[in-house]
């Protein structure tokens, strides 16, 4: 039998664009992911506004640039993913309102915002922790 390829998203975020991240860090972050799912063919969409610039260093990963927003994107696939990880992203809200339960979605939260963005971000995750009941797990 042939076993169907599980996809996971990683729709990224622009931290490094916004100086809240480091692009080391940031690798670092999307290297543990692409570990911890092995099993699973990952894309990554980047952030509108995540540079250019940065993405050929995330080659070890499959990135994607569609030319709309990430939630036309995946009405207009035909193979939906399994499983899509984001940080913090206000995308998961209408993700959640138009797929439901049909995809799965885990948030990554940075804990070391800098003091002009801490809290939007932090009132997001709460959000997407409460209202959406996202797995949502910090890092720093």
């Amino acid at each position: 039998s042939v076993k169907k390829k599980k996809y996971l998203y990683i729709l990224g975020g622009a931290g490094i664009e916004k100086k809240f991240i480091s692009l080391n860090k940031y690798l670092n972050i999307l290297k543990f992911i692409k570990k911890k799912y092995k099993k699973y063919k990952i894309i990554y969409l980047p952030h509108p506004k995540e540079v250019s610039l940065n993405l050929y260093k995330y080659s070890f990963l499959e990135v994607v640039k569609p030319n709309t927003t990430v939630e036309i994107y995946l009405i207009n696939k035909k193979l939906k993913p399994s499983l899509i990880i984001g940080f913090n992203s206000t995308s998961f809200f209408t993700i959640k309102k138009i797929f439901g339960k049909k995809i799965k979605l885990v948030n990554y939260n940075f804990i070391n915002y800098p003091k002009k963005y801490s809290d939007f971000f932090n009132k997001i995750n709460v959000n997407i922790k409460k209202k959406l009941k996202i797995t949502s797990h910090n890092f720093n």
